[in-house]
This record gives structure tokens, C-alpha cells and sequence, in this order.
């Protein structure tokens, strides 16, 4: 199965999935998503809810070959989170094997604008993916990645607050440290990506 081949049917069965059966809460308080198939196997971890950062990694063989960094947040609070998230994971669904990244150059449903603009190919890439409604920017998500073959990773070993270690990129620990100086609100309920009331992010 090809890298490309791979990222579609993980993202399709994880982030943009009715479903989050196979969601688990780490040490270090941040939320998982884990896919395998084949050699395969796909890991996105994030903390936070709005703002929310994370890094999705792809396993070949047990060794990290692919990786991509985000950083979302909705940008006017006027307007319904629910319903903001539940298009995103719809254009989310039309992720494609040309660009497996995150959703389509454009997707539109009634009132919703999606845009992702992109550059870079599987190896190199970074963009920036926007939700409009009438017009008016209501979400805004950046991305950027890495992959093993063209530019190694300098590895970092971090600790979290209940004294587990892990190793992780330079990339991953930039993205903790803004989640902790960003706290998400401290509501007693957030909308989850699916309309549902949950404590999490899309």
C-alpha cells in the first residue's frame, strides 16, 4: 500500500469519522487517535479544544516515516461551534490521494465556505486551511510537516507533568508549549466534531 493510500483511509476512519470509539486520553492530558493497516500504523495527538494543537505520525514497520503539525482555532465566537465543526469534518471527508493532507482545495454546503491552501507536495508541505460563512472567516487551521526521507528530525526528550518522558520532534515540543501558554476555555462542555457534547476538538 502506498504512504498516500494509507493517509486517506487513516484520516477518513479517525478525525473525520462519525465514530471516536478509539480515542484515549494520555498522562499528559492530551486526546489520541490511532489507526493501523498493513505495515501501517497512524497516531494524532493533540491538546486542547479551541485553540488546539497536535501531530499526526505515520509508523512504517514501527518507525516514524511521516508527520505533520496543526495548530487550529475558531476565529469568531459569534458563530455556532457545532455547526463550524460538523462541515469541517464533512470536508474533511473528501480528503483525496493527490493532496492527503487534510480536505479539498474548496468544498461548499449551504451557507459554508471550506479553502485550504496548501503548497509543497507529500514530502514538503505547509498551508493554511480557512472556514468561511457568508463570506466571513470563522476558523482558520495551520499545517506543516516532515518526512524522515528528505529531512530528519532532531529528536527532543519532554516530560509531562506526572513525570513520564517521551522523545518527540522540535516541532511537537513548540506546539505543547503554545498549547500551555493558549489554555482552551475552561466551559464544562464543548461541541465535539460530530455535534455531539464532549470535551474535545474536531
Amino acid at each position: 500500500m502506498e504512504l498516500s493510500q494509507f493517509l486517506v483511509n487513516a484520516k477518513t476512519s479517525t478525525c473525520a469519522s462519525d465514530g471516536e470509539a478509539n480515542e484515549q486520553k494520555n498522562p499528559d492530558g492530551s486526546l489520541e487517535l490511532t489507526y493501523s493497516e498493513g505495515e501501517f500504523s497512524y497516531r494524532d495527538r493533540y491538546f486542547g479544544l479551541d485553540p488546539f494543537v497536535g501531530q499526526e505520525i505515520v509508523f512504517q514497520d514501527g518507525k516514524a516515516i511521516w508527520s505533520m503539525n496543526y495548530y487550529g482555532h475558531t476565529v469568531d465566537k459569534k458563530y455556532s461551534t457545532e455547526q463550524v465543526y460538523v462541515f469541517l469534518q464533512k470536508a474533511m471527508r473528501q480528503v483525496t490521494l493527490e493532496r492527503p493532507f487534510r480536505g479539498p482545495n474548496t468544498y461548499e454546503e449551504g451557507n459554508f465556505m471550506y479553502n485550504d491552501e496548501s503548497s509543497g507536495t507529500l514530502e514538503s508541505f505547509s498551508g493554511v486551511e480557512r472556514i468561511l460563512f457568508n463570506g466571513h472567516k470563522v476558523y482558520q487551521l495551520k499545517i506543516s510537516r516532515w518526512n524522515d526521507k528528505v529531512a530528519p528530525t532532531k529528536l527532543y526528550s519532554y516530560g509531562d507533568q506526572n513525570g513520564r518522558s517521551e522523545t518527540i520532534s522540535k516541532e511537537w515540543l513548540g506546539l505543547i508549549q503554545c498549547s500551555q501558554q493558549n489554555p482552551s476555555p475552561t466551559s464544562s462542555a464543548s461541541v465535539s466534531r460530530a455535534g455531539r457534547i464532549s470535551k474535545r476538538r474536531f
